[in-house]
């Protein structure tokens, strides 16, 4: 009896503490709107979901081309993922994009996730390459 009073109220805490909703495109924040405009302007929003964990809201977009792009509270993107095909390459900044350009020159990006000390830069041969949040090269993995 203990045991399943226990898992309710784990569960019950873990319900409260994150929570998703599906939202309408149109609810995403007003940077989110204008970034997939600009970057992503061939492609609609099929699933938008605003999602509170630990008093935080984020939000995601699923694009018709399958992309997935995740943004903060203010609408700024903090990951976009093609699924493995290219993402667009207007707002990665530049050193990433130098990096993969010299060292991996014929490899399109097709995810960048911003953390919260490193940026994670995936590329078309499956090599996830990290950097420093200042654009310094710092390691590959995979």
């Amino acid at each position: 009896m203990k045991t399943v009073l226990a898992a309710l109220i784990m569960a019950f805490t873990f319900s409260v503490s994150a929570q998703e909703k599906k939202i309408k495109p149109t609810d995403l924040p007003l940077d989110a709107l204008e970034f997939i405009a600009t970057y992503y302007s061939k492609e609609t929003v099929t699933v938008a979901k605003q999602n509170t964990k630990d008093g935080n809201t984020s939000y995601e977009a699923v694009l018709t081309d399958k992309t997935e792009i995740e943004f903060t509270s203010e609408g700024s993107w903090r990951e976009v993922d093609g699924k493995g095909k290219a993402i667009a390459a207007g707002f990665i900044p530049k050193p990433f994009m130098e990096y993969v350009q010299k060292n991996y020159p014929k490899q399109n990006i097709t995810k960048i996730d911003k953390r919260a000390d490193e940026i994670e830069v995936d590329v078309e041969n499956g090599k996830e390459l990290i950097f420093s949040i200042h654009g310094k090269f710092v390691r590959v993995n995979k």
